[in-house]
């Protein structure tokens, strides 16, 4: 009679590790799970706002985050609407300096004559960080609104990246008040607009699972220890 090892699952010594009762169950396992990851995306895309999503409370400042023009525009825009006093622009941009865009975008509010002042009276209540990631953002706002005295911030940036900025934003300033504050894509509409934002949602979901990840195993601790004796 013929006995079979318990201890390996009931393979004959040598036998082919990947019987087909095995190989169907890491199918069902890889096909479960595919499933909610894309089910995951589907939910993070219906979280995204499909336009500016400008909230009515009133803050002491404004946290802007760069990577996109537009969101460095926007927070000029509402800078010089009166509801906040200062803004922070955190980050550096790669086509062009910060400087400019700033600049850019007060000649516009003054032609539109959404600004009567001079420039040089609004660019007095900002400042520029260098942070090139979402962590560097948080850690260089932090120290930032620390050295202010800050109790409450709205943070600005895209659409899809503000799930991301505000799960790392809400870690690192745990006793400051955040107000989201996401800027829509150029011209409105959904994300489902275009493959193009698709595509760079779906790069965003991804990042924002690895920041999550990171998080929970204690990754994202360590690099940003290692960030912060650099800033």
């Amino acid at each position: 009679m013929e006995i079979l090892e318990t201890h390996n699952g009931g393979f004959k010594p040598g036998g082919p590790f990947l019987s087909k009762d095995r190989s169907r169950k890491i199918i069902l396992w890889m096909f479960a799970l595919g499933a909610l990851y894309m089910l995951g995306f589907l939910a993070f895309l219906l979280r995204l706002p499909s336009g500016d999503a400008r909230p009515e409370e009133r803050t002491e400042a404004i946290i802007a985050l760069t990577g996109e023009t537009r969101r460095v525009t926007e927070a000029v825009r509402e800078l010089a609407r009166g509801d906040s006093e200062r803004l922070f622009i955190s980050g550096v941009h790669r086509s062009a300096p910060i400087g400019r865009v700033v600049d850019r975008a007060i000649d516009e509010l003054k032609k539109e004559r959404k600004f009567m002042g001079t420039r040089e009276s609004l660019r007095a209540k900002i400042q520029i960080g260098s942070a090139e990631n979402t962590i560097e953002n948080a850690l260089e706002s932090r120290r930032w609104v620390k050295d202010g005295g800050i109790s409450g911030v709205r943070l600005m940036t895209s659409y899809y990246h503000m799930p991301r900025s505000l799960m790392v934003f809400e870690k690192y300033l745990p006793d400051v008040e955040i107000v989201p504050h996401p800027v829509g894509p150029e011209g409105g509409g959904s994300v489902f607009a275009s493959a193009e934002r698709l595509k760079l949602a779906f790069s965003e979901y991804n990042k924002y699972i690895a920041t999550f990840v990171w998080n929970q195993i204690g990754l994202e601790d360590s690099f940003a220890l290692k960030l912060q004796r650099n800033l």
